[in-house]
């Protein structure tokens, strides 16, 4: 009875936190980008082709899909995130539950609860809630795959392909659905329907993935690949940041040590046990110890976690919420480790010891994180800052007309269209490169954003802290800032000063509409 209590107790628990982040919790950055990407999908737009997009597109199709319901809004769209991140919990106890019992699922539940870090991300609109979702439902349609039939390894393959396609072309989730391939082509060596249920399920969700690389390929590749591997030399090449050899690894040693403050209990209690299974593989010379001596789901558990982890470490501008995609997964295997080694202690002062300390280490964990970034109310919060500034734009800009801003996030909440090249804000300006270089890829250059100024090609522009300030990826206007007001206050004049604290989203915003325009 008291396990059912305490289960009550954790979901709640979450379900308030999820609650409290939905409405409450900061707008980060690439939340913007990702909720303006979103908007610009259910409109009928093409990723790649018509907008700048660094990943694969399956979260689009999640978002677009349900923004296309149910209309746009940062709050609708934090609402399916919250749903999604639910679903992870229910399936990471039934996932725990069928692995290690009421013991293991409640270690995995309280994990999942006492994380804030990770449920604040889980409830903005981002890539981490519906990647999560489809891996961990991937590992549950694995555990319960006698359901299925000859389709046991066909659906877990295609939600793996689905959950890369949350990703990135070149990464583990690339990997993972490989390895998921070459398991079931052995697996199904003797029967050919499974085989084949198989690789049409990896077609299909490759199609998913892939078919808007067809439509415009050279910004697909520059977009999904190009940039994500040579952002640091952008960086440096518009003076943004100097990220040298040296500052690289200073930068990988404060997130590296962030990743493990904020994951304590799996880095204590998960990675030394996959160490030593490790260890032991290399030793018996048996890579595959571990589905011989204990299961294949915890080995289809430890691949995904391990891939994704060994992805993050080697990545030189990782941070520790790309950790959250496998995060349920590290917690269902932490409770079954858990749970196997409090059954093997001897019923003493061990196992006494031991429940305290593992007490004592998910109450503290908590402790040492940094706070998840939130407002004290809802009227200071971002999402009410966004939702006024979409407002007064919905006032002066039809529908049909465009809008400049740096922040996406007021671009998505307006219903309004962005210029062209620039979806992703200041990470899509380039500002020496040539004109036939930015059209070709969908980007902006300082000359076409200066021309876009001069012919009034947006109805109004927006300027806030991300134009006049100089904090991280906004120097890259340092050379072109004052130039770029002085024709924004020429060219259009000011309709609206929404006085917002500076600790609210981007700070203060001035609409300026276009001159002579009714």
């Amino acid at each position: 009875m008291w396990l059912r209590i305490l289960l009550f107790f954790l979901f709640a628990t979450y379900v308030a936190q999820i609650a409290t982040f939905i409405i409450l919790g900061d707008v980060w950055t690439d939340e913007g980008w990702h909720f303006n990407d979103a908007a610009m999908f259910s409109q009928g737009n093409i990723p790649y082709r018509d907008f700048f997009y660094n990943r694969l597109p399956v979260a689009l199709f999640a978002y677009g899909t349900w923004f296309k319901l149910l209309g746009t809004s940062l709050l609708k769209g934090r609402i399916l995130s919250g749903l999604l991140a639910l679903a992870i919990w229910v399936i990471s106890f039934s996932i725990s539950r069928r692995l290690g019992g009421w013991r293991a699922a409640i270690i995995t539940a309280a994990l999942l609860t006492l994380n804030p870090y990770a449920t604040y991300y889980y409830s903005t609109i981002s890539t981490y809630s519906i990647g999560s979702f489809l891996l961990s439902l991937a590992a549950w349609s694995y555990m319960f795959r006698s359901k299925w039939g000859r389709l046991s390894h066909a659906i877990p393959l295609l939600l793996l392909c689905l959950a890369w396609g949350t990703l990135y072309p070149i990464c583990h989730g690339a990997a993972w659905t490989l390895v998921f391939l070459i398991y079931t082509l052995r697996q199904c060596r003797t029967d050919k329907k499974a085989r084949a249920y198989a690789i049409f399920s990896l077609a299909l969700g490759m199609l998913v993935i892939g078919s808007f690389f067809l439509l415009s390929p050279q910004r697909a590749l520059f977009d999904t690949i190009t940039f994500n591997f040579r952002l640091s030399q952008f960086l440096r090449e518009f003076n943004v940041a100097d990220l040298n050899f040296r500052v690289m690894g200073w930068l990988w040693l404060q997130n590296f040590a962030e990743t493990i403050k904020i994951y304590l209990p799996i880095w204590i209690i998960l990675y030394p046990a996959l160490f030593l299974w490790i260890r032991e593989a290399f030793k018996t010379n048996e890579l595959f110890v571990m589905p011989r001596s204990s299961s294949t789901e915890i080995f289809f558990l430890a691949i995904l976690t391990l891939l994704n982890e060994t992805f993050y470490l080697v990545a030189p501008q990782a941070s520790p919420d790309q950790r959250t995609y496998v995060f349920p997964l590290a917690s269902v295997l932490a409770g079954w480790v858990c749970s196997k080694t409090w059954n093997s202690m001897p019923a003493s002062v061990g196992r006494s010891l031991s429940g305290i300390a593992f007490i004592l280490l998910l109450a503290f964990s908590p402790l040492i994180q940094h706070p998840p970034p939130m407002a004290s109310h809802p009227s200071r919060s971002d999402l009410t800052a966004i939702r006024t500034v979409g407002r007064e734009i919905n006032a002066l800009v039809k529908s049909d007309q465009t809008i400049l801003t740096f922040s996406p996030a007021y671009a998505a909440e307006s219903n309004r269209n962005l210029i062209p090249g620039l979806a992703m804000e200041l990470f899509c300006f380039y500002p020496t490169w040539p004109e036939s270089q930015t059209s070709k890829l969908g980007v902006t250059n300082w000359p076409q954003l200066k021309e876009y100024i001069r012919t009034q090609t947006p109805k109004a522009i927006i300027i806030d802290s991300r134009v006049t300030g100089d904090q991280w990826q906004s120097r890259i206007l340092n050379p072109y800032r004052d130039e770029l007001l002085r024709l924004t206050q020429t060219h259009y004049t000011l309709a609206k000063n929404l006085a917002l604290k500076p600790y609210i989203y981007r700070g203060g915003v001035d609409i300026y509409f276009r001159k002579g325009s009714p």
